[in-house]
């Protein structure tokens, strides 16, 4: 899985890496914020890789940039991103499964349903929902972020997104580990 840190698309020769590690017989799957998965990269590389998840931090140009420090219209880019592999696979018959994750926080808990509805019109295979992690050390941020706010209409949220679940589109909220880090 090419993740990370940072980006893996910022990588000069992304291209040219992943085409090396799949003519090696060595299956690929990406995590990308998706702002640089352009049609060109879709283009030249989509049908190598088993899967990619385009993390996605708000369901709003204003939240997302807020969270992201990004660039006015980097989600619509995002989401343009993925409805353009999503027709490419169709139109080569192309396997790469496109998911788009979000990580609840309390800045964007109110547009997790908005995301998971723009995720499946914009052709992803599935959304998931995780919660903020903390490093356990990290006291002042784990005392500063009240998962059980986050918590309270968990069940509402669980609901609505299995709703929208159907034959081509699976839209998931992973709530035992949201129990395991408010248990923490």
């Amino acid at each position: 899985m090419l993740a990370g840190n940072g980006e893996p698309l910022t990588h000069k020769n992304f291209t040219s890496i992943v085409r090396k590690i799949k003519s090696e017989g060595i299956d690929i799957a990406l995590s990308t914020n998706g702002v640089l998965f352009t049609k060109k990269i879709a283009d030249e590389i989509l049908d190598c890789f088993s899967w990619i998840r385009f993390s996605i931090s708000a369901g709003t140009e204003e939240t997302y940039k807020k969270i992201q420090r990004g660039q006015d219209g980097d989600l619509q880019r995002v989401l343009s991103n993925i409805e353009y592999a999503s027709n490419i696979k169709k139109q080569r018959n192309i396997k790469t499964v496109l998911g788009v994750q979000i990580v609840m926080t309390p800045e964007n808990a109110n547009e997790i349903l908005l995301l998971a509805n723009l995720a499946k019109e914009y052709g992803a295979n599935w959304f998931t929902v995780k919660t903020v992690g903390w490093n356990p050390l990290d006291v002042q941020y784990k005392n500063n972020v009240d998962l059980n706010v986050l918590a309270s209409d968990r069940e509402d949220l669980a609901s609505k997104l299995e709703n929208l679940s159907d034959e081509n589109y699976k839209a998931i909220f992973r709530s035992n580990r949201f129990e395991i880090e408010t248990n923490a």
